[in-house]
């Protein structure tokens, strides 16, 4: 099992309250205490994957450190049916989607991945993969999804830490000619 990401925040007393530290481009602050600060930091970093906030007792009495706890990172792949899956470590023979915390990777994937049907109803599934009609469609339909993703998390604030992964086109290349061949050969 991976060990949990942890994420040092610090906390300054303020003039009117309490401010934290820049993260990602995400800052908190609150007038009443610095571990409420501290606590919606961390909340805003990790959202569902956040475990714990704990303080570091250093002896600063202006400048304070606290360390969030949050889920493992973890890694989503895709296998060439479209079936997508989340584990520590991305398979022989399946392409990675995208890696984040693994609560808040699981919540982005089931927002936004499409649901399977029949005896696969639990499975989340690239969009387009499953119905494509052909090994070119089906990465065409990969592309098009990890990169309309990509545009809209990767660097955003409110992303959690997820980040997908946009494969290079020889990468895809050449899972689609392996599929080509499997699909021939069949």
């Amino acid at each position: 099992m991976s060990t949990p990401t942890t994420q040092d925040i610090y906390v300054k007393q303020t003039h009117d309250g309490y401010s934290t530290n820049n993260i990602r481009g995400v800052r908190s602050a609150c007038t009443h205490s610095p571990e409420l600060a501290a606590q919606r930091q961390a909340e805003k970093l990790f959202g569902p994957s956040l475990i714990s906030v704990a303080e570091v007792k250093e002896g600063n009495v202006f400048i304070r450190r606290f360390v969030a706890t949050a889920d493992p990172e973890v890694n989503a792949f895709c296998w060439a049916n479209g079936r997508i899956q989340i584990a520590d470590t991305v398979p022989d023979g399946a392409l990675s989607v995208a890696v984040g915390p693994e609560r808040a990777l699981f919540e982005e994937l089931c927002a936004n991945a499409q649901k399977g049907k029949g005896d696969a109803e639990a499975w989340l599934l690239v969009p387009g993969v499953a119905d494509a009609g052909n090994p070119i469609d089906a990465v065409d339909a990969l592309t098009l999804w990890l990169g309309l993703r990509a545009h809209q998390v990767n660097g955003s604030k409110n992303c959690y830490g997820v980040q997908y992964t946009v494969p290079k086109q020889a990468v895809l290349d050449t899972a689609a000619r392996a599929a080509a061949t499997r699909l021939a050969a069949a």
